[in-house]
């Protein structure tokens, strides 16, 4: 009964753990430093074309055109049905290849889950990316251009987003 307790009390201390370290870095992206990190990256023409915003604009001013004084439901619809938030493939950052949204994937061997180094542990949190894991980074060796790309489930989101068209990707570096 005592090993159990313990057991039980050693999750919820992990768990309570968590929450906190989560907290403490949603609490050091002030509204002004998530808003210059939005703003420092351009919509793709395609993306900004289909949003109806001239080329040259910015993620911050594509949200920036949400209604304000939307009710919080209405609100929330425009933003479910924005161009901006709408799933996007992961793929090779070089040519465009999908890689499978499963892993393992049978079809793709291509796709090999490694521990992070030490450059890129502060980067990365474990999580729910392609089912449960702890904090681990995803390579892929791309069979058509050849280019390896790590994936990961970024800590960081200046480190997250991409400029290229691949959405909220988790990428962090190629090779």
């Amino acid at each position: 009964m005592d090993n159990a307790r313990s057991k039980a009390e050693e999750i919820l201390r992990k768990k309570v753990w968590s929450v906190r370290k989560k907290w403490e870095l949603l609490k050091s992206y002030s509204p002004e430093k998530t808003e210059a990190v939005l703003a420092s990256f351009v919509l793709p023409k395609d993306l900004a074309a289909r949003c109806h915003l001239p080329e040259g604009t910015t993620w911050l001013d594509a949200v920036k055109t949400f209604r304000r004084d939307a009710d919080p439901v209405d609100l929330w619809r425009q933003v479910e049905a924005h161009p901006i938030v709408e799933y996007v493939h992961v793929q090779c950052q070089s040519c465009g290849r999908r890689v499978p949204d499963n892993f393992p994937a049978e079809e793709d061997p291509n796709l090999t889950e490694e521990e992070p180094t030490a450059a890129e542990r502060p980067f990365i949190r474990a999580g729910w990316f392609r089912g449960p894991r702890g904090a681990v980074v995803f390579v892929y060796r791309c069979p058509e251009c050849h280019a390896v790309r790590i994936h990961i489930a970024g800590a960081v989101c200046v480190v997250s987003k991409r400029t290229s068209r691949c959405g909220w990707r988790n990428t962090w570096a190629s090779s």
